[in-house]
């Protein structure tokens, strides 16, 4: 079970005392602005595994890092945004990998989805080298070239590289055994790819400033409040203050879909609740803005894969694992 509930901030400021014994565990995150847990592990002295899994919330604070600290985090589900000191909020989807230096370190990482699920490496070379070297021949890989590319960068983002994600998930799977040989192993193939790794699938992060954030996530809040309304994006960018353009290259980053297809699977989720009541699905059709059952079936259809009335029957018969709105 998890220990007692500790503010997410106070823990990792912990994580920097000499004792890992008292480091080492599965903490609660249990805050005003999100739920979830925390664990953490040593996997070498002066490098610390940390998985994250936030279900209901949609922000937390960062992490407090020693100078010099190399952080290598992976999103596994769901979305964060990353509000980096002096450039404002960048945004990471499933399957890319981030890695920055203390200098680059953000003040608070947004869920824009509420939840999320990721892992990240803290690596301190100055006390990893050490350990590191009794299983490197020479130089610790990766360390050294990856901070010299890191002086330069406010952050390194790379996606749609498979090996990345392979390794992580190891990391994932040796954790359900706490099997602290693999998560060694794992660190050093993560350290030898990224030793030899050209970047080419590096991306130049896209930064927003606050008050672009705040006018995406008003749009958001209105297309929610709104499931049965179309409202045109021109009328939606004009009171936001922003331009249309932009309110569709912003709303993508954050929200990792156009806002007419999020509103969407809000809109089937919604209809997903009302089916359960019983209703008639012409009635809950024309709640969500549909003006016959054919046109809202094919929409359910689109997004949870099969027809309100099958989606009602399986709930009917108790079936476990129905198939949930896809994410993303």
């Amino acid at each position: 079970m998890p220990k007692e509930s500790y503010f997410y901030e106070e823990i990792l400021r912990e994580c920097w005392k000499e004792s890992p014994d008292w480091v080492e565990g599965k903490y609660c995150i249990d805050r005003e602005k999100g739920k979830g847990e925390m664990e953490i592990h040593t996997v070498f002295p002066g490098v610390r595994l940390v998985f994250y899994d936030i279900f209901d919330g949609d922000r937390f604070s960062a992490e407090a890092l020693r100078p010099g600290a190399i952080k290598i985090d992976y999103c596994e589900r769901g979305r964060c945004g990353c509000e980096d000191n002096g450039y404002g909020y960048c945004y990471l989807q499933e399957g890319d990998l981030s890695i920055r230096t203390v200098e680059q370190k953000p003040r608070n990482i947004l869920l824009p989805l509420g939840f999320f699920q990721g892992c990240g490496l803290v690596i301190e070379p100055s006390l990893a080298k050490e350990s590191l070297n009794q299983f490197f021949d020479g130089e610790v890989p990766g360390l050294s070239p990856l901070g010299d590319k890191l002086s330069a960068k406010k952050r390194i983002i790379l996606r749609g590289m498979a090996e990345t994600g392979m390794l992580f998930r190891r990391f994932f799977e040796a954790r359900k055994g706490t099997r602290r040989g693999t998560f060694r192993l794992v660190t050093m193939d993560l350290l030898e790819l990224l030793d030899r790794h050209t970047f080419a699938e590096e991306i130049q992060p896209r930064y927003y400033t606050k008050g672009q954030v705040d006018a995406i996530e008003s749009v958001r809040d209105r297309l929610v409040q709104n499931l049965s309304e179309r409202v045109p994006l021109e009328i939606l960018a004009r009171d936001s203050g922003i331009s249309k353009t932009f309110l569709k290259l912003c709303f993508k980053d954050v929200y990792g879909e156009p806002p007419y297809s999020y509103q969407r699977k809000q809109r089937m989720a919604a209809a997903a609740k009302l089916l359960r009541t019983g209703r008639p699905v012409g009635e809950i059709a024309q709640e969500m803005g549909y003006q016959n059952a054919s046109k809202f079936s094919s929409a359910f259809s689109d997004v949870f894969k099969m027809t309100p009335n099958k989606y009602r029957s399986m709930l009917l018969k108790g079936t476990a694992g129905f198939k949930k709105m896809p994410e993303g």
